[in-house]
């Protein structure tokens, strides 16, 4: 660029240098015909910097327009940013009172509960970011859960723990101090809602040790009725039915149908989902499970 401005510099001495020769008529004629070349020649080189210039200016132009449209573009992100967390705030609000009318309307609360001590103590995302779980304590009067007319109550105050799960705005589900089901309106048995890993299982006096490093679940879910979990390879799931002392699976279970790659692990989910259908009674122990039915015993223990 700087050679380009010294050309054009020397153009316009040229051109002077023309004038005063012609003036004077001080230059031959071959002498004045190469002064005209040089003279075009950086006249040529001053439009082609004109041009530069031109082309500059406008990339500096759209350099400009490019920030501007950045400067807009950030002003819109941080709109749609207050937005999204205005939405946010709305749909935890939405939660929120869901779940306070649900527990409102509870037998537990509507029998004896004592409405100066509903707090919401906690609203946040689960785990797994996809359901909200809102905790709720409050007193009753009287201990129990659920209606209680024309029981003999003891008369003390009872405090009372409700954890709510809903998600996409339908609960899922709604236990009170761990072992009331405030949807069935039951009380949870000790084997529901643990998640519990195999540990052996015993058919024809033989005991199959659980393969190591292959976790066999299973899980009772109180609200909907239905057992499930992962039996090596394949999910599987069946409806059962529970009392304090029997356990049976109402239906065949099904299950995903991938193949195991290890043929072991194949085996071992085959037996397992085998002595599971044929499921008769229950017994938990400290942090354990026992299943038995037919000529089978699983013993579980409590996922950590």
């Amino acid at each position: 660029m700087r050679k380009k401005i010294t050309t054009a510099a020397a153009a316009l001495l040229i051109t002077v240098s023309l004038i005063f020769a012609g003036c004077s008529g001080g230059i031959s004629e071959d002498d004045y015909d190469k002064v005209v070349t040089e003279r075009d020649q950086a006249l040529a080189q001053v439009a082609e910097l004109e041009n530069d210039i031109t082309s500059l200016q406008a990339q500096i132009d759209a350099l400009e327009a490019t920030t501007e449209n950045l400067d807009a573009l950030q002003t819109e992100l941080d709109e749609l940013k207050i937005e999204k967390t205005g939405l946010e705030a709305e749909i935890k609000t939405i939660h929120e009172n869901f779940a306070r009318y649900f527990v409102e309307h509870e037998a537990t609360y509507l029998f004896d509960g004592m409405e100066e001590t509903l707090t919401m103590t906690a609203a946040d995302y689960s785990a797994d970011g996809a359901a909200w779980v809102i905790t709720f304590t409050f007193d009753s009067r009287q201990a129990g859960y659920g209606d209680r007319e024309g029981q003999m109550l003891a008369q003390v105050i009872t405090p009372h723990e409700a954890v709510l799960k809903l998600r996409q705005g339908s609960l899922e589900s709604a236990v009170m101090d761990g072992q009331w089901n405030m949807v069935n309106q039951r009380m949870i048995y000790a084997v529901e809602e643990v998640t519990w890993v195999m540990t052996s299982m015993t058919g024809e006096n033989v005991t199959h040790q659980a393969i190591e490093g292959v976790d066999v679940t299973l899980f009772l879910n109180s609200t909907n009725g239905y057992v499930g979990g992962n039996a090596g390879c394949n999910s599987y799931g069946a409806p059962y039915e529970i009392n304090a002392d029997n356990l049976t699976l109402s239906e065949s279970i099904i299950q995903t149908l991938m193949l195991c790659a290890d043929e072991a692990v194949n085996e071992q989910e085959f037996t397992y989902l085998t002595a599971l259908q044929a499921a008769e009674s229950w017994v938990v122990g400290n942090d354990t499970l026992t299943i038995t039915g037919g000529d089978w015993t699983i013993e579980f223990a409590r996922q950590q």
